[in-house]
């Protein structure tokens, strides 16, 4: 339940108390009606005589007030109200106007009482509300002006909404002083215009109810003008969706709500926008959302009880001041940010302080960062970082007072700038993890600890500690520079302290136990001489930096234990002068472990000098064992065994370990010495009998190598001009001449030697002139970084003639200038290198050492030569070849991916082994070398398979010719172990004898792509195969000789053409075949299985079909003639044979499953092989198969499996004498013609003729089955055999004895049934033997059906002539002919006969012999209409 709390306005009980009353007072009739104004203007409401009716209007009724202005004093309550005046509520208690229904006003004055509407209220005018309340649940809304004078103290209660859409001006001119509005139990006051507060006074919006909660939203621009402060209490939310601007004065926002829906503020210069209430012992406001657009350049705060979520961010240039919780969500920017108390800033990304950060107390949280790149200041408060937050300090952080910051959940502090320690007192930073990568200053003698509370201090920059304690509580390993004034400390108390960056100075160090040290210790400071104190012992594995003057030196005083190792180096300034022999003690300890001492010692700031050790029981001295010479003789220079010509005579000469300046004196040496360092710009020269033994690094400004040794374990450098004739050097040491370098020599003796593991380092330009070259051996190398110019006169062997191992290491450029040859390794153990550039503009050069490597660049001119030959060579880099790149044998290995550029020749006779990318642009010559690895090798330009020795491609290796290769020797190519080659240019085949591209070294098979033109040219063999496979998906011509295939090959997607006279033989392997073959001479099916899939066709020539398989489940045209030997056609597919076709020889050639062969053109079977049929397949013959075989022939289904089919469609002719069978689960359809001239025919599968089959005289037809039919023609003079004389032929077609239109006799050994349909045609020529046709039947005969009498041309009989045209064993049941056809009996009548064992035809009617031509024309008119009469007859069976 709400209840009311007490409120400064004076009239808010009273107010709330008559709102029900209001809305239960009536006056009026009691029947709703529109009431009118009749009174005068700016009269009184409560008169009757004012309204029409002369009656006050009731609660259900509709008032309407016209254009007058009416006063309101009394309690009022109509349905609604109507006009286009002003309507002025005024007086005290229960004094107002209630609506409930939809209103229109043009004005309201408010003065005091109450207006209420649980509807919508329209005022077009002007709305003056001074004092008074607003309720109801309805809505108001104002299109004009609204003035809202707070001195009155109104309220806006009752869920009711006040809309002002006009201009609106907030004052404080009223007789009282409340200076507040109410508003309460979710009433909404909402600015959707321009809102302008020019208050005088302090104003407050509150919400009297508690519990509830009231609404203002800003839609419009809402601006506070004046210098006072304006309030949104607890309980009114304050939201924004439009423009705030907050010119002066203060705007506080203590009820939270909402400005991330579009809505900005901004903040002039001098105004302030507070969030909270500021009101002590409060607890935290309500939250305010914030979008991105607030700018201020004024102050933007929150109170200690102020609570503000950004979730996109802020970008403040004013003052900020957190003192209650912040929550930023997105990137933010502050100039001037101040965080205190109880404060906090919550971020998820990253916040930038650009000025100062003024950081007294309260907490940074989050997983985001703080940046601060001006000012960091650091109060007194307690501070504290959490949730991972970052704090980075890129410019200037002061902390002047004491403080404490805490850190938290891996909460981190990088220092990027300056930290000032300043503090006037102890300081604490905790937990976490500080990270110092800038400069660490402490400046006051109070004490800073750092890592307390599991904290990690971490330094990698620098840390000052010029005062006071600087107290470490956790594990410490300084990987920077600190640097410890007299009188200041640093104390470890963790047992993990250690120095890997530099510990310097005069302070001391307190250890808890030990200091680590993997660094440098500089007692004194960098530079400086003085004490380092270490309290506790040293683990010292890194650097004492010790700075050694005349008479004292640095001293490390460690109070503990102490174990020894790593470097001492010493530091003497420049133009210190020490005696040899002085003692300074360096280090103390109070025990040494383990004899414990360092591992190296280090002079090279030592300006000359060399010490000793000497190590005792409490400490350690050095003393001066070496001291500089400096050259004291002619400023030009002189001999080296002078005296007076170093330290003005004072030291004698320079002895080994000696430091050498020699200054600009050009020196000669022509004995024996030994020095340490050597230093000098002018140039050192060695003559016969000259030694010069070097121990130290030099530098000198240039050699003169004539002869002698030089022999150095240092590092020597030659800055100038040098020459080497004959100088031998030698040692472990190091050579090295930067400037240019001559290098001559006219004969053997006078050879340049490097040996003894010396190592020579040329960094400037080097000429060889040399006639007899240059050694390198004994363990030694030369690299050569500058320029090297081989301008030899004569060949040149650059080698090793010393023995042992020698490196020739060029990373710079070496050029052949001259036309000579030069070898470099030739015959010895010398290994090349080149990770640099080599130039062959003139000559040969040959790398032929035991190992050679060009990783590098490698140029080749027109004309020169670079020839690379050893067991144990590389090649890499760059090439680029205008002359001649010989690989010239040995094994060469492919250094990543290599182009060989230009247009010059490459001479391959080398193992290559490439698991990279290689390729050629030039021309090749391809010798007797292998290609192997798993990579690619490809040649642009033309290639020569030169020689009588194979070549190969192994290992994986893929070759691409994509220029014109001719192959012209007979030197074959062997592709195996997974390799391929790919033709994608133009391959001519012109070898002068045979060739074999094949898979001979074994593993996975090879591949041959040929995707561009392959020619054949030669005329001999070239066999492609033995294991490897060959793809073609471009052209093969073979123009001449023969191709042979004899493995796997895939010819689907290319052409292939065969010339006359050539041939394409396919012997072995499985090859796949589509597309067209233009075949102007042969291919050979020799032993191949042929895979056709889709379709293919085999365009003119001659094709072979021999001991192979053609296995097709697509569509093979064979368009030219075809011998068919021994091969099998298979499979679902079909084979058309379009030209002439023969059957040769004695062995069996078979077509099976389910295969179909179609013979379109001419078929000469002249061998005496079988056709073994199987598997369902067929035989279809379109055109002429003429059976002249030279013994017996079968065909027949002997391969087994679903009966065959021989489809007869066009004629089959046999004319062998021999037995053709055809049968065997093969049958036989004749629909063509079946000419049997000679021989047997036998037919031993069922058989029902429909085609026309004549069998000759002396010829037979043989049917070793029982169904044996006609339903064709059957004609002929020679002999038709059924199975046995009790068996018989089935006629359902014509029966012919002699022929169609030719008399003769037929046998048929066996028996006839003759059915309805069937027609014996009888030829009468003449009554003579022979003259008329005659069957001849040995078995029983059943008639029936048709006989026609056909009367050939030019016969003539007389009545009573008769024929015997039948003969038979036995007539079954009397059977008689159901039809005599006399059609094409010219005319003649016929009775037909029957006897015992035969049938006569006798003429009954005779008629006139016609001319010769009627009788041609009845004969021709008598044969067609019989025709007719069959087709007729078969029809209707």
């Amino acid at each position: 339940m709400n209840t009311i709390r007490p409120h400064r306005l004076a009239l808010t009980r009273l107010a709330l108390a008559l709102v029900p009353a209001l809305s239960t007072f009536q006056v009026a009739p009691t029947q709703a009606a529109v009431v009118r104004w009749v009174g005068t203007h700016g009269d009184v409401w409560s008169l009757g005589s004012n309204w029409s009716g002369n009656a006050l209007p009731g609660p259900l009724d509709a008032v309407d007030l016209g254009a007058f202005n009416t006063l309101i004093n009394s309690p009022v309550a109509v349905s609604s109200v109507s006009g286009t005046g002003t309507l002025r509520i005024f007086g005290f208690g229960n004094n107002g106007l209630s609506l409930s229904g939809d209103s229109a006003l043009g004005g309201l004055t408010l003065d005091d009482g109450t207006f209420s509407s649980s509807a919508s209220t329209v005022i077009s005018g002007q709305l003056l509300w001074r004092q008074g309340n607003i309720s109801g649940s309805g809505l108001t809304r104002v299109s004009g002006a609204a003035t809202l004078d707070l001195a009155g103290g109104g309220v806006l209660s009752g869920g009711h909404t006040l809309l002002l859409q006009g201009s609106s001006q907030v004052r404080t001119e009223g007789f009282n002083s409340f200076n507040a509005l109410g508003i309460s139990s979710n009433a909404r006051l909402v600015n959707a215009g321009s809102w302008l507060d020019l208050s005088r006074a302090n104003t407050s919006y509150t919400n009297p109810v508690v519990g509830s909660l009231g609404h203002f939203d800003n839609q419009g621009n809402f601006t506070k003008a004046t210098a006072t402060a304006t309030t949104f209490e607890r309980g009114v939310q304050f939201n924004n969706s439009g423009s705030v601007h907050v010119a002066a004065g203060l705007l506080r926002l203590a009820g939270g709500g909402s400005s991330d829906s579009g809505g900005s503020f901004h903040v002039a210069e001098g105004a302030s926008l507070v969030f909270g209430s500021g009101v002590a012992g409060s607890n935290t406001a309500p939250n305010f959302t914030l979008g991105p657009a607030l700018s201020s350049a004024g102050t933007v705060k929150l109170d200690f009880d102020g609570s503000v979520t950004a979730a996109q961010g802020l970008q403040l240039a004013g003052r900020t001041v957190v003192e209650g919780r912040m929550r930023l969500d997105g990137a933010s920017s502050f100039t001037d940010l101040s965080l205190s108390g109880i404060g906090s800033i919550s971020q998820s990304a990253a916040q930038v302080v650009t000025g100062t950060l003024n950081w007294s107390g309260g907490g940074l949280n989050g997983p985001g960062s703080t940046r601060s790149t001006g000012v960091l200041q650091l109060g007194s408060d307690f501070k504290q970082m959490n949730a991972g937050h970052l704090l980075i300090a890129a410019g200037t952080t002061e902390q002047s007072v004491r403080g404490q910051i805490r850190m938290f959940d891996s909460a981190r502090i990088l220092n990027l700038g300056s930290w000032k320690d300043q503090a006037n007192g102890d300081t604490f930073i905790s937990g976490g993890r500080f990270d110092n990568e800038g400069v660490f200053t402490k400046t006051t003698h109070t004490r800073t600890v750092l890592g307390g509370s599991g904290g990690v201090f971490n330094n990698s920059g620098t840390v000052n500690l010029q005062a006071g304690t600087l107290h470490l509580f956790n594990a410490f390993n300084n990987q920077g520079l600190i640097q410890i004034a007299g009188g200041a400390r640093l104390q470890s108390d963790h047992a993990s302290f250690a120095n890997a960056g530099t510990l310097a100075g005069s302070g001391a160090v307190q250890a808890l136990e030990s200091l680590s040290n993997t660094g440098t210790l500089a007692p004194g400071g960098l530079g400086q001489r003085g004490q380092l104190s270490l309290q506790g012992a040293l683990e010292q594995s890194g650097r004492l930096l010790l700075d050694i003057g005349r008479s004292e030196a640095d001293l490390l005083a460690v109070s503990g234990g102490v174990n020894l190792g790593g470097t001492l180096q010493f530091a003497v300034a420049s133009g210190e002068r020490l005696a040899r022999g002085s003692e300074f003690t360096v280090m103390s300890w109070g025990e040494r472990r383990n004899n414990s001492q360092f591992d190296s010692l280090d002079f090279s700031q030592a300006s000359g000098y060399r010490f000793a050790t000497r190590y005792d029981t409490r400490s350690l001295s050095v003393t001066v064992t070496a001291i500089p010479f400096v050259w004291t003789g002619a400023p030009s220079g002189g001999f080296w065994d002078v005296v007076n010509n170093w330290n003005q005579g004072q030291d004698g000469l320079p002895q080994a370990g000696d430091t050498v300046l020699l200054g600009g004196a050009d020196t000669r040496i022509r004995s024996v010495h030994s020095v340490g360092e050597l230093s000098g710009n002018g140039s050192l020269r060695l003559e016969g009998g000259g030694h010069l033994l070097i121990s130290g690094p030099g530098r000198i400004g240039g050699l003169a190598l004539q002869q002698g040794d030089l022999s150095n374990s240092g590092q020597l450098v030659a800055t100038g001009a040098s020459s080497w004739t004959s100088t031998t050097l030698r040692g472990p040491g190091l050579t090295r001449i930067e400037g240019p370098l001559a290098i001559s020599g006219s004969d053997f003796d006078g050879t340049p030697i490097v040996r003894s593991n010396h190592t020579l380092t040329l960094a400037g330009s080097t000429t060889f002139t040399g006639r007899r070259g240059l050694s390198v051996g004994d363990g030694a190398t030369l690299i050569n970084e500058g320029s090297w110019v081989d301008q030899a006169p004569a060949n040149t062997t650059l080698g090793n003639f010393n023995g042992g191992i020698g490196r020739f290491i060029n990373q710079g450029s070496f050029t052949k200038a001259s036309g000579t040859n030069t070898l470099i390794g030739e015959g010895s153990t010398l290994l090349f290198e080149n990770t640099g550039r080599i130039n062959v503009d003139a000559g040969y050069l040959r790398l032929s050492g035991s190992r050679v490597s060009s990783t590098g660049t490698v140029n080749i001119a027109a004309g020169a030569e670079f020839s690379v030959v050893s067991q144990d060579a590389t090649l890499g880099g760059s090439v680029f070849n205008e002359g001649t790149l010989s690989l010239d044998g040995g094994t060469l290995a492919i250094a990543g991916d290599l182009l060989v550029q230009g247009g010059g020749l490459t001479r391959v006779k080398s193992i290559v082994n490439n698991d990279s990318a290689l390729r050629i642009a030039g021309s090749v010559d391809w010798h007797e070398s292998t290609l192997r690895g798993s990579g690619s090798t490809r040649m642009d330009g033309p290639v020569m398979l030169i020689g009588d020795r194979s070549r190969g491609v192994l290992g994986g290796q893929t070759v691409e010719l994509t220029g014109t290769t001719r192959q012209a020797g007979t030197g074959g190519l062997s592709i195996g172990q997974g390799a391929r080659v790919r033709n994608l240019g133009t391959w001519l085949d012109d070898a002068p004898g045979r060739v074999s591209i094949g898979n001979f070294n074994g593993g996975a098979a090879g591949q041959f792509d040929n995707v561009g033109i392959f020619i054949k040219t030669s005329t001999f063999v070239t066999e492609i195969g033995n294991g490897l496979v060959l793809n073609n998906t471009g052209t093969i011509n073979i123009n001449a000789g023969t191709l042979r295939i004899s493995d796997n090959a895939s010819l689907t997607a290319g052409q292939i053409q065969i010339a006359s006279g050539a041939l394409l033989d396919l012997a072995r392997g499985n090859i796949a075949l589509k597309g067209t073959v233009q075949n102007a001479g042969t291919l050979a099916l020799s032993g191949a299985t042929v895979q056709v899939t889709d379709s293919a066709t085999v365009q003119g020539g001659l094709t072979t079909l021999n001991s192979s398989t053609l296995n097709s489940t697509g569509h093979l045209v064979l368009s030219g003639n075809t011998e068919w030997l021994t091969a099998t056609l298979t499979g679902s597919g079909s084979t058309r044979m379009e030209g002439a076709v023969t059957l040769s020889g004695s062995n069996g050639r078979s077509l099976t499953g389910g295969h179909t062969l179609e013979l379109t053109g001419s078929t000469t079977q002249t061998g005496s092989g079988s056709l073994n049929t199987g598997g369902g397949a067929r035989l279809v013959n379109l055109g002429s198969w003429v059976e002249a075989a030279n013994g017996n022939v079968s065909l027949g289904n002997f391969a087994g499996g679903a009966l065959s089919r021989f489809d007869n469609v066009g004629s089959f002719t046999k004319t062998s004498a021999f037995v053709t069978d055809i049968g065997n689960g093969l049958v036989l359809n004749n629909t063509g013609t079946i000419k049997v001239n000679a021989g047997t025919l036998r037919i031993s599968q069922a058989f029902n003729n429909q085609g026309q089959l004549n069998v000759a005289a002396g010829a037979e037809v043989a049917s070793s089955v029982v169904d044996f039919a006609n339903a064709g023609t059957l004609a002929g003079d020679g002999t038709v055999r059924t199975v046995g004389s009790a068996f018989s032929l089935s006629n359902t077609g014509i029966l012919a004895a002699g022929g169609l239109n030719d008399a003769g006799t037929l046998n048929l050994l066996g028996g006839l049934t003759q059915q309805t349909g069937g027609i014996f045609l009888v030829d009468l020529g003449s009554t003579a033997a022979g003259g008329f046709d005659v069957l001849t039947v040995s078995g029983a005969a059943s008639l029936t059906g048709t006989l026609a009498v056909n009367l050939l041309h030019g016969a003539h009989f007389n009545v009573g002539d008769s024929f015997t045209v039948m003969t038979w064993n036995q007539r079954l049941n009397n059977s008689q002919f159901a039809n005599l056809d006399l059609t094409q009996a010219g005319g003649y009548g016929f009775a037909t006969e029957y006897g015992a064992n035969s049938l006569t035809l006798r003429v009954t009617t005779a008629v006139p012999e016609p001319g010769s031509w009627a009788l041609m024309g009845l004969g021709l008119l008598g044969v067609a209409a019989l025709r007719q009469r069959r087709r007729c007859d078969e029809g209707q069976a």
